[in-house]
């Protein structure tokens, strides 16, 4: 059979099938027969599995990639569905903690009212002297007590 008759029955140019074995690196001498220029059996196997393989592979290449693009944008979801999940956990959190916070401000706002409150009562007024119980360090050194 030759490359002509070969690339009638496969559909393509012969023109394609020199492109293709020149793309593959396959000397097209080897491929035939030196005295007739027919191809021979093993010439004829090579061509028809370089163009058996042309559209199925490619679609099968395609259609393998597309499915691990695929499995790469669910994984993606997932993902982002569960920061999603932690944001939202983590916001919560966080307005927990404010409100904690503001609690507990209002709560020391009143101990230092209450605290002020009592150091008023304890402190005397303008003008007014402090009954002192207790003696300063220079009486009880020296033994004198100062009248009040």
């Amino acid at each position: 059979m030759t490359i002509k008759k070969l690339s009638e029955e496969l559909g393509v140019s012969p023109q394609a099938i020199y492109q293709r074995l020149k793309k593959s690196k396959v000397d097209v001498r080897k491929l035939t027969d030196a005295e007739t220029r027919e191809l021979s059996a093993d010439g004829e196997y090579t061509i028809r599995k370089l163009f058996s393989h042309d559209g199925s592979e490619e679609k099968q290449t395609k259609q393998s990639i597309i499915e691990e693009y695929v499995k790469q944008v669910e994984a993606l979801n997932l993902e982002l569905a569960s920061v999603k999940e932690q944001l939202k956990a983590e916001q919560e959190k966080s307005s927990k903690l404010q409100v904690d916070k503001d609690n507990l401000t209002k709560a020391l706002l009143q101990a230092q009212e209450l605290h002020q409150k009592a150091l008023e009562r304890m402190l005397p007024a303008a003008g007014e002297t402090v009954k002192r119980d207790r003696l300063t360090w220079k009486e009880r050194f020296t033994g004198k007590i100062r009248q009040q």
